[in-house]
């Protein structure tokens, strides 16, 4: 791949000088895809336009990298943003001092201000990562999720990698508020619950977002060479047997990713950290809930509140999801719930890359957990239709 700088003003005056020394820099290599950097170019008229096209014309998958933004709103007005990949100039941002309000498996969220929250990617993300949520982000808000949208990719200063700026105007994470308010932890439960039925009750069209299984399902192949195979074909029967379903998931949904903004009385709750948003059973979704509230070491870490209130939340929670207050029901639903989500909290290590230990206590859940009850998870699998009966 040749990248050749493109500087200044291109217009009708300099064009043929500029067409020549690009030709030059072509002829002198074996070419066989072409960056125009365009960090230094200032200016682009029609005809510089019609230089870019022929390039396009000869290398398919021409980039355009550093572009400004006035330079990129010319090539957006004249649909070349369509037909060929522009990657904007990113600005850099520092996080130094900025307070971190929630850790996930493929990044970290800093508050950078009263009004915007950051999402900084491991290094070895590439621009493929962030772009990615970004879009599915701006696809779920659309779909009716309620999150805020992020805006612009950017350079972390500290860590040399990708992050995500979200508008997110004076809002605090869920966990915080449990935290400091753990006498009304049923409200905030109750709060959550609501907001995850609503959002399964919206439909999702195929094609618009992945499919929630499928995704899982790649996780398991990716992380299959550190478990046994009879390991690896249970926990892949079991998502077999959840149906297929097209409730709006988020499905890393916990206290920490959401956001609760507004007065007592008049809150309202905002999903942040779009990295997994699909389509698919809610039972995908409860189930990963479930696996992070039954996580034991490191919960108030992710959460945001003591491990001690984490069962009496979900219970809550899932009278409220179920609009229920019997008990009898709500255990049953549990049970069900638990059993998808011990998949989940295996499959979770494929996310990132994780020191060995990390990968030592995930196969303890496999060999101690998993294996020894295999035929109390099949029995609970074939009654997953039962309780959540596809759509």
């Amino acid at each position: 791949m040749l990248t050749i700088e493109l500087k200044g003003r291109i217009d009708t005056a300099n064009a043929l000088v500029v067409e020549k020394e690009i030709e030059e820099q072509i002829t002198a290599d074996a070419v066989t895809g072409l960056v125009f950097d365009c960090k230094e170019l200032k200016y682009i008229s029609s005809t510089g336009l019609r230089i870019i096209l022929k390039y396009k014309k000869m290398y398919d998958n021409l980039e355009l990298a550093n572009v400004s933004g006035d330079v990129y709103s010319v090539f957006e007005m004249t649909g070349f943003s369509r037909i060929m990949t522009i990657r904007k100039a990113l600005r850099t941002i520092s996080i130094a001092g900025c307070k971190e309000i929630a850790r996930g498996g493929v990044g970290i969220i800093y508050r950078l201000d009263n009004d915007t929250i950051i999402k900084v990617f491991p290094k070895e993300c590439g621009m493929d990562i962030p772009e990615r949520e970004r879009k599915m982000a701006q696809e779920a808000f659309v779909l009716g999720m309620p999150t805020a949208i992020p805006y612009d990719i950017v350079l972390v200063e500290e860590t040399g990698s990708y992050g995500l700026v979200t508008e997110l105007i004076a809002a605090g994470t869920l966990g915080a508020a449990i935290n400091q308010n753990r006498e009304n932890y049923r409200h905030y439960a109750r709060m959550f619950g609501e907001l995850l039925r609503n959002m399964h009750s919206i439909k999702v069209p195929q094609d618009t977002l992945p499919d929630a299984i499928v995704i899982q399902t790649g996780d398991i192949d990716k992380i299959a060479r550190h478990f046994k195979p009879e390991q690896v074909e249970l926990m892949k029967f079991i998502l077999s047997k959840i149906p297929q379903g097209y409730s709006l998931l988020h499905n890393d949904c916990h206290p920490k990713n959401i956001m609760i903004k507004g007065e007592a009385g008049n809150q309202e709750l905002i999903l942040i950290d779009m990295g997994e948003v699909s389509y698919g059973n809610p039972l995908v979704e409860l189930s990963h809930t479930s696996s992070t509230f039954h996580m034991g070491d490191g919960f108030e870490q992710i959460v945001g509140f003591p491990e001690s209130m984490s069962n009496d939340f979900w219970i809550e929670m899932l009278k409220a999801y179920l609009e229920t207050d019997n008990e009898d029901i709500v255990n049953e639903y549990d049970r069900i719930i638990s059993a998808a989500a011990i998949v989940r909290s295996i499959s979770w290590v494929a996310l990132g890359s994780f020191p060995q230990e990390v990968i030592d206590g995930v196969r303890k859940i496999a060999d101690e957990r998993l294996w020894p009850n295999r035929e109390y998870y099949i029995s609970i699998a074939n009654k997953f239709a039962e309780y959540f009966p596809g759509s």
